[in-house]
């Protein structure tokens, strides 16, 4: 059932990049056996996605669910051929779904977005194999599987998961290998003790025993989400917007709403907002979305706000009495009862400066959001939730259960609280 929500997300993709940036693929090129760094790459430490505080090992305290099954976004940073890294991540939609080995899963659709050709809505990758290990909360993902094929001419050239280790120099490729990444509350990121740290997408020259390829995925980190946002963007007030698409991850909570990778800024950020589907109104005063770090090292906040729409103050943040940003969002539902939550104009400033200016926005949640004044009531007054409330299901595609199979996903709505079990 997952796959039918990711096939229609990705189907939405190339109407989405037609109307922003012309999409440029990597180049294909001939590759040493080490990718030497940059000079003006002082530190892959320095990156958010690619910090030294990777984790070591799983928290014994936390508790996580033994199927991961769902939908990721794949977050990495691009390492060219030429040892430059990008400086903000890139994102491939994929699939994890249980394979008919236990403990063995395919992951669906990795780096399918990164190169799909323009226009080319048949393009597919080949699942990727991985086994996952319930007590240690580590995902394996073997290096050397076969991605796809890329065609170049009268030529026809094996794309392979290669494995990319950080040495001295920089980066060195080679054919095998083992990525490990530890389970973490909301999806999988590299362990610190992890052999490899990255994936060469290319092939091992069979005359020459070299590599070629396009370049690499480091340090990828999968983040579990549960909606998207579809919205139009300008740096500027005097500039066309272009429509864009990000997943995000959402869940409710004491009556408040918290979604992160709001606009694309990140699943390191959970943007929170209070909510009334009474009222059909989500509501936020100073919601930051993400933080610019400082020349000193210190953190500078920016919030979303909605934005004044029409003369000389087109673009000007909504504030209020006490000089604090207002957001808002209307609530609305699907023809098949998910929220949708829908912005005419708001802006992301730093104090009073705008970053970014948005249009025509809509979150979609993957579920109703549940009736928060019930929620509250009950909590005030002292009862359990999970006992005067009866607990409804929905399958990932926010369809309700009326009979739910054990061993199945599922997510389970108890009054205000939200979360996602195994039946």
């Amino acid at each position: 059932m997952s796959g039918l929500r990711l096939a229609f997300i990705s189907s939405l993709l190339p109407a989405v990049l037609s109307m922003s940036a012309t999409k440029t693929l990597p180049e294909f090129k001939d590759c040493d056996k080490i990718i030497f760094s940059t000079e003006e790459e002082t530190s892959v430490e320095s990156y958010d996605a690619c910090n030294s505080v990777l984790p070591s090992s799983r928290d014994a305290a936390q508790e996580y669910d033994n199927n991961i099954a769902s939908d990721y976004d794949c977050c990495y940073y691009w390492l060219d051929n030429n040892g430059a890294i990008s400086s903000t991540w890139e994102t491939t939609i994929t699939e994890i779904v249980a394979s008919v080995t236990e403990g063995k899963y395919l992951i669906k659709g990795l780096f399918a977005d990164t190169f799909r050709p323009e226009g080319d809505k048949d393009f597919a990758v080949n699942d990727v194999e991985a086994a996952y290990e319930p007590a240690t909360g580590v995902m394996s993902i073997e290096c050397g599987q076969h991605l796809f094929d890329f065609k170049s001419g009268n030529y026809t050239y094996p794309i392979s998961l290669l494995a990319i280790r950080k040495v001295s120099a920089g980066w060195n490729i080679s054919a095998e290998g083992s990525m490990r990444l530890l389970r973490t509350e909301r999806g999988f990121e590299v362990l610190a003790d992890s052999d490899v740290i990255g994936f060469y997408l290319g092939m091992i020259n069979p005359d020459t025993g070299g590599f070629s390829g396009f370049g690499g995925a480091i340090y990828p980190r999968f983040h579990e989400f549960n909606g998207v946002m579809l919205y139009t963007v300008a740096a500027d007030v005097d500039e066309q917007m272009m429509a864009m698409l990000c997943n995000i991850y959402s869940y409710a909570d004491d009556g408040k709403l918290h979604i992160s990778n709001f606009a694309n800024f990140g699943y390191h950020v959970n943007m929170s907002m209070d909510y009334d589907n009474a009222k059909g109104i989500a509501w936020a005063f100073d919601a930051k979305i993400d933080e610019l770090q400082n020349l000193d090292g210190g953190m500078t906040p920016f919030y979303a706000a909605n934005a004044l729409n029409g003369g000389s103050d087109y673009g000007m943040p909504v504030v209020d009495g006490e000089g604090r940003f207002y957001f808002s969002a209307n609530i609305t539902k699907d023809n098949i009862g998910n929220t949708v939550l829908q912005i005419p104009l708001w802006g992301a400033y730093i104090q009073q400066n705008l970053v970014a200016l948005y249009g025509s926005t809509n979150i979609m949640l993957f579920y109703p959001l549940p009736d928060n004044s019930s929620g509250i009531d009950e909590v005030m007054s002292g009862q359990d939730e999970s006992e005067s409330v009866a607990p409804v299901y929905y399958n990932l595609q926010g369809y309700p259960v009326a009979d739910p199979v054990k061993g199945n996903l599922y997510v389970r709505v108890v009054g205000s609280r939200v979360d996602k079990v195994v039946y």
